[in-house]
């Protein structure tokens, strides 16, 4: 499973083409499919392993930077 997560915090993003990015770091929470288990999380866009949290159904990621564009991608068993 990929959840995309966008950057869109820079006032000019919306208005054609913006000159800078506004980095933003985070905690995203998603609902697990029932009768599915998360057996890793891996950030495609920064290349990485982030820390998270496995409870109720929901997984709690932590995102520590969002450039303009970030992909959780979730291997589930």
């Amino acid at each position: 499973m990929t959840v995309h997560l966008v950057n869109l915090t820079n006032p000019m993003m919306m208005k054609g083409p913006f000159w800078e990015i506004f980095p933003i770091d985070t905690n995203v929470s998603i609902k697990i499919p029932d009768n599915k288990k998360v057996t890793g999380v891996s950030l495609l866009m920064s290349d990485s392993k982030p820390s998270f949290e496995n409870k109720g159904g929901m997984i709690t990621i932590h995102v520590p930077q969002i450039m303009d564009h970030e992909i959780v991608a979730l291997d589930l068993f």
